[in-house]
């Protein structure tokens, strides 16, 4: 059953927020999604991997 009432908050978007994302998105769940940075990748993105 695909929730329709309620969007959700996906708060980073490295790794584990990229991966929650497309979850979402392929169960037509909407959500919103955050990042402190104005890039994708999270820690990727400045290079502490």
């Amino acid at each position: 059953m695909v929730d329709t009432t309620n969007k959700y908050l996906i708060i980073g978007a490295g790794f584990v927020g990229l991966g929650m994302a497309q979850a979402l998105s392929a169960a037509d769940i909407a959500y919103d999604q955050v990042d402190a940075s104005d890039d994708i990748g999270g820690n990727w993105y400045h290079g502490v991997y």
